[in-house]
């Protein structure tokens, strides 16, 4: 039909030898032939090197309700989740959602894992802010669920600062929130 709607023979003919040339290229044809495989030689980098070196490993120290708490040598790029799971993991009763395990770790850095119900340690003398923190400092600060800080920074770009740590019952911080993190927050 193809032929007939093109106008002739020619265009039968072109698919024939397509056809055919597609099967030797496919390894249909009736010549058998080797196939030789050759590695692949290397190639020079053409990226200048790094100024400053990244260091091989960098050292944190994990400590709270984890198995075996310590400082452990991790790559650079780690995160949380890294090194809880070089500690040993979480033990029973750990407060695990209060931990980002998403977060990069950084050389020197303590990661501290809290019990349920358990305040965070004053690792700062300085009290949290609530008026002027951002979310992951209440949440690091304060020791409270990024879901939570997230609600306390929307309802103080909503409503205004607040005038007492008291008034995060708006939000609402359910009690028992409150009393563990009130000598951890202030509002100037």
């Amino acid at each position: 039909m193809l032929a007939l709607a093109m106008g002739g023979k020619r265009p039968v003919r072109f698919g024939l030898n397509l056809l055919l040339g597609m099967a030797l290229l496919a390894g249909c044809g009736p010549a058998s032939s080797t196939i030789q495989v050759v590695a692949a030689s290397a190639v020079p980098s053409r990226v200048a090197p790094a100024a400053t070196a990244v260091p091989a490993e960098i050292r944190v120290y994990v400590t709270g309700a984890v198995l075996h708490p310590g400082v452990y040598g991790l790559l650079p790029e780690s995160r949380v989740e890294d090194a809880i799971a070089a500690a040993g993991g979480f033990v029973q009763g750990a407060d695990m959602p209060r931990v980002n395990l998403a977060a990069r770790v950084r050389d020197e850095q303590e990661i501290y894992v809290p019990l349920v119900g358990e305040a965070m340690p004053a690792l700062a003398a300085k009290a949290v802010n609530i008026n002027s923190a951002s979310a992951s400092q209440l949440r690091d600060g304060l020791g409270i669920t990024s879901t939570l800080a997230n609600r306390i920074v929307a309802y103080r770009r909503q409503h205004g600062p607040f005038k007492s740590v008291d008034d995060l019952r708006l939000v609402p911080v359910p009690d028992p929130d409150l009393s563990r993190i009130r000598s951890l927050a202030s509002t100037d």
